[in-house]
């Protein structure tokens, strides 16, 4: 079926750091329905503020989940990236989303961005840094890395999915 989650915020620009996981998770949390019932999840008044919904909470919530993933690194200083299951232990952790869960086909994914955003770990291929005019990118070209990025919008009849893409 259509579905489309509100996003509440504006995307988030990471640069040259490798926070895509840490945009992706604060694109979410700041996305219908997250963002409705995201006092019901906060257990205190620190944890509210703590992940601004801004490049500087994104920041914040990388470098946590960067101490969370089983990576031989954390950020700082060490800057290659974090994981979606780092960002997702690190929301639950402060409260700020009961649960998660991993889906590794494209069914299990849809299901589940029926109900709410989703966040998905993709590879990002060169030719992806060039979208074209309405906004599609393609995998092409060479794997020059790995993206975490918002999925928000089903659109059934165009069978597209939309995703919140930061910028890198």
């Amino acid at each position: 079926k259509d579905v489309e989650h509100k996003r509440f915020i504006p995307i988030l620009n990471q640069g040259s750091l490798g926070s895509c996981s840490g945009n992706a998770g604060i694109g979410t949390i700041n996305t219908d329905p997250f963002i409705e019932n995201k006092s019901k999840y906060t257990s205190n008044e620190s944890s509210k503020s703590e992940y601004t919904s801004d490049e500087a909470g994104a920041v914040k919530l990388y470098s946590d989940a960067t101490k969370l993933d089983e990576f031989p690194w954390t950020y700082p200083p060490t800057d290659k990236g974090s994981s979606g299951l780092g960002v997702a232990k690190a929301l639950k952790n402060k409260g700020l989303i009961s649960a998660y869960k991993h889906t590794f086909n494209i069914d299990g994914a849809l299901k589940a961005l029926t109900q709410y955003p989703i966040m998905v770990g993709i590879r990002w291929y060169d030719k992806m840094f060039s979208p074209d005019a309405d906004g599609r990118v393609y995998p092409k070209g060479k794997i020059v890395g790995g993206h975490e990025i918002e999925a928000y919008k089903i659109d059934k009849e165009n069978m597209r999915i939309w995703f919140q893409i930061g910028g890198a």
